[in-house]
């Protein structure tokens, strides 16, 4: 008989409606890893915490062999309800009689730079945290132009991007079934689009946010907590 491996999947963007990247690629993970013997389950962060649901969310990822999390990168680190949600897991995974569970940890993260190397330092706070709660962390996937990918998703350049997500998924679900582990580097990939239009093109977001909110583009260079 096979053995059933159990891979959550924490889905960490912080936007209260409407499709976010995190949201997309955790469904998109879930796609990939699902089936040859792995089970899998997103945990949504922010329901976890506004809703009181965190400890059917804490109890699955302490019995889980994966824990895939995904996340958008919020200035430079990790956003701050999923700082909060994985100091409360380490307090809890602390609390519990028999911590033996060899868990391994991945992290996928997508910033609105360019250049997907940024995310470093996000990955490394993951790799942080599972030597905090005993389990391996073994690399993360940084995506660069992240932005692209909830509003053109069907897009060429964002489908070759998904492509080297997906094969680093393969490599995670590989790892998982298996229990075999080779090399830990990191996948770094980006949205192939040249650098000066995809900041042309995010400029013209923001001053697109801007008038429907009722400002100007002057309003988006303010600096009301500079001394003066």
């Amino acid at each position: 008989m096979s053995i059933i491996k159990h891979t959550v999947i924490i889905s960490a963007s912080p936007k209260l409606s409407g499709d976010s990247t995190s949201g997309f690629l955790a469904n998109y993970a879930e796609d990939a890893l699902r089936g040859d013997g792995i089970d899998v389950r997103i945990i949504n962060v922010r329901e976890s915490l506004t809703k009181n649901q965190t400890a059917k969310a804490f109890e699955d990822m302490a019995g889980a062999d994966a824990l895939v999390i995904i996340f958008p990168l919020y200035i430079f680190c990790l956003p701050a309800i999923l700082m909060r949600f994985l100091q409360q897991y380490r307090e809890y995974v602390a609390s519990l009689p028999d911590n033996t569970k060899n868990t391994v940890v991945y992290a996928v993260v997508n910033c609105g730079f360019s250049e997907p190397e940024i995310n470093r330092e996000a990955v490394r706070v993951i790799g942080s945290f599972s030597e905090k709660i005993g389990a391996e962390f073994r690399f993360g996937v940084m995506i660069g132009c992240g932005g692209m990918i909830s509003v053109a998703k069907e897009s060429p350049m964002v489908r070759k991007m998904l492509k080297d997500v997906g094969a680093a998924l393969e490599r995670m679900k590989r790892e998982i079934v298996s229990g075999s582990r080779g090399s830990a580097d990191n996948v770094l990939t980006r949205v192939c689009v040249p650098r000066r239009y995809y900041y042309f093109m995010g400029n013209m977001s923001w001053r697109m946010l801007a008038w429907k909110n009722g400002l100007k583009r002057k309003n988006l260079y303010v600096q009301p907590y500079m001394a003066e």
